[in-house]
């Protein structure tokens, strides 16, 4: 029988400039991904199809721009989930997969900074 075997996230990084913020995972293959805002605390949530997180102890505190930390894991069954907590109110204005040429998949996450209203308009209502 064909074994299944997840989707595994080797690295990521954050690179900030000026209003831009992207956080960059580096993952095994491509994946379908989708994020949403959330507000008490400001957070960007990217959900996942299952992702083997492989990456170092450190990777999630690290602050610059927009991102004041992230945290990932296995949310439910067959799930994961990117937590990015915000240093201050921003937009998610992409949320890019390129294939490398050597089959690895970059997800870039790019937010914007934005003032305080225009952030409350853009949080989603969870279901």
């Amino acid at each position: 029988p064909i074994q299944w075997v997840p989707t595994v996230a080797v690295a990521a990084e954050i690179q900030a400039q000026g209003a831009e913020t992207r956080l960059v995972v580096t993952l095994s293959r491509a994946v379908e991904a989708r994020a949403f805002l959330l507000e008490r605390p400001d957070r960007v949530i990217v959900d996942l199809p299952e992702v083997n997180f492989q990456l170092p102890a450190e990777a999630g505190r690290r602050r610059d721009g927009a991102v004041a930390s992230f945290r990932y894991g296995l949310f439910a069954a067959g799930r994961s989930r990117i937590v990015v907590d915000l240093a201050h109110p921003a937009l998610v204005t992409a949320v890019e997969t390129a294939t490398r040429a050597d089959g690895a998949a970059i997800l870039t996450i790019v937010l914007r900074r934005t003032d305080r209203e225009i952030f409350t308009r853009s949080v989603s209502v969870p279901e």
